[in-house]
């Protein structure tokens, strides 16, 4: 796998606005149901050690919906007073990009696509450069299937329970590295 080429990496998970229902009928924008972030983490990895070497974590105040829906409120337990004390995307983005910089981002799935839709939301141009990948298609590529897991639960894949809360998105990403681990040692 090419991300093991490189030195350092992200790996980054995000919590969005969700309703019961809401992936099934693909975030019915007519019923205002957008995918706004709410928690974003980014881990930034040293490939060689495969140990975390910095971390950003910040909640983000959603401006279509800025009041959670109970069922959003009860999947990722992230309370509604956290919610309301955090900055809005446009304010969140710049410190993402100066986290960023030019290292490589891996997600399990396509948070890239929630990345475009809150900058369209926000109505923010796109700093980044090509450098959001998906590890759900990588790990396809190498042969694993993994249509049943998500990232929080994607060390079960190597037979590892994660001692995180799913749908927290610091935990999520943590036990995408611990994925990551294992799967190293098999390579």
């Amino acid at each position: 796998m090419d991300l093991f080429k490189e030195k350092i990496i992200i790996l980054w998970d995000t919590e969005f606005t969700c309703w019961k229902g809401c992936k099934e009928n693909g975030w019915d924008k007519e019923r205002n149901q957008f995918r706004e972030f709410i928690q974003i983490a980014l881990i930034k990895v040293d490939i060689n050690t495969m140990n975390i070497i910095n971390e950003f974590q910040t909640f983000v105040k959603p401006i279509k919906n800025p009041q959670l829906s109970d069922y959003c409120t009860n999947l990722t337990h992230i309370e509604q007073d956290i919610i309301d004390e955090a900055d809005t995307f446009d304010k969140v983005q710049p410190a993402m990009l100066n986290f960023i910089g030019n290292t490589k981002c891996y997600s399990f799935g396509q948070d890239f696509k929630v990345l475009y839709e809150n900058q369209e939301i926000n109505n923010l141009n796109n700093p980044f450069k090509d450098q959001f990948f998906d590890l759900r298609i990588m790990l396809i590529e190498e042969g694993y299937d993994v249509k049943s897991y998500c990232s929080g639960t994607l060390s079960e894949l190597f037979g590892i329970k994660s001692e995180f809360h799913t749908h927290d998105a610091v935990g999520d990403a943590k036990t995408v590295l611990i994925a990551l681990k294992e799967l190293k040692k098999k390579l």
